[in-house]
């Protein structure tokens, strides 16, 4: 995203926020009330109303990217988060297991929700009845990857194996069933979304749902720059 932005004569300002609702429209405000020229969005938890009332005197240029807010038009980049979790799930059911649980975001979150909505899916395809103990939601942290783990193997009847929605959750997961010494995928099979450096360099490599992150940064500012080179047309998905 940066280079291909720096090669047009734009500089990127980066503007982090967690999980932290005020500080995003904080940062937002910031942002928007400082002459940006346009805005690439990784929304988390603010509304389509929130985020017009924020920038209704600003009209910039906005692409979401890996996820976005329902309400808001604008070019977006994304994966298709429900087929990829399908996919992920059905695989770990093919190698036999009858108990997958998910470690996944907040459904505020879209992609979240879209990539629950794929695990149940795939528990549907496959005739394997919902256990709603198996389905962890927490925030997009290590913090809920590890705690998530320690929650499904204090159940009576713990999962096989276990698919996380995103890459700090995956980490969290795999670190706290390591100190406990299990060994993956022996003891727990585990399917991870969006850390494919870290987890290919694993023995063995764990599997992992790979987001295009060049092709998608490339892609969002390209769209930027379209917009700002003039484009009106209809909003790119």
């Amino acid at each position: 995203l940066e280079r291909t932005l720096r090669e047009r004569g734009y500089h990127v300002l980066i503007s982090c926020y967690g999980s932290d609702h005020g500080r995003e429209r904080d940062n937002l405000r910031f942002l928007l009330s400082n002459g940006i020229d346009g805005l690439i969005y990784l929304p988390e938890d603010v509304t389509a109303s929130e985020f017009h009332e924020l920038s209704t005197n600003f009209p910039i240029p906005v692409v979401q990217v890996d996820r976005y807010i329902q309400g808001l038009d604008s070019d977006t980049v994304l994966v298709n988060n429900m087929e990829a979790a399908r996919t992920a799930v059905s695989k770990l059911i093919s190698r036999g297991h009858r108990r997958v649980g998910l470690i996944s975001g907040p459904k505020t979150v879209l992609t979240a929700k879209e990539r629950q909505v794929g695990y149940l899916q795939a528990l549907s395809e496959h005739d394997i009845a919902y256990d709603d103990a198996l389905m962890i939601l927490g925030t997009n942290d290590f913090a809920t990857g590890y705690r998530g783990f320690e929650t499904l193997m204090a159940l009576q009847e713990p999962p096989t194996a276990v698919f996380c929605t995103n890459y700090n959750l995956t980490m969290g997961l795999i670190t706290a069933a390591r100190e406990r010494g299990m060994k993956i995928p022996e003891d727990l099979d585990i399917f991870g979304f969006d850390c494919a450096d870290i987890c290919s360099m694993m023995k063995p490599p764990l599997p992992v749902v790979h987001q295009p992150e060049q092709e998608m940064g490339r892609l969002a500012a390209s769209y930027l720059i379209q917009r700002l080179d003039g484009y009106d047309g209809q909003s790119r998905a």
